[in-house]
């Protein structure tokens, strides 16, 4: 994995996946935008087969702060996956909790 160089305080953390793929895998990328995060992504495992109009790329504010020079995220680094459980608990409760608000939710 090679570092990005710039200016580390435009990185945003984006989940890219394949669209296409029925494997339903994704990746955390840094990127300064939407478009260069699906570029980054056809440099990953998870993308490197999929075309550039099947990725998606989706903000994922809540791994920001987890950029430290690295273009991906380091799925082997303990401190990395536990970040990124305690990001995918975040975005679910928010999720969980919108759906009830919106009377959508099947939870009790």
């Amino acid at each position: 994995m090679t570092e990005i160089r710039g200016n580390s305080g435009n990185m945003k953390a984006y989940r890219v996946w394949d669209s296409e793929a029925v494997e339903g895998y994704s990746t955390v990328v840094f990127a300064e935008n939407a478009s260069k995060a699906k570029r980054m992504a056809m440099r990953t495992d998870t993308c490197e087969d999929a075309e550039y109009i099947n990725i998606r790329a989706r903000r994922f504010p809540e791994m920001d702060d987890k950029y430290r020079g690295a273009w991906e995220i380091d799925w082997y680094n303990d401190d990395d996956r536990r970040a990124l459980v305690e990001a995918w608990m975040v975005v679910l409760r928010n999720e969980l909790g919108m759906r009830r608000l919106c009377g959508t939710g099947h939870m009790q």
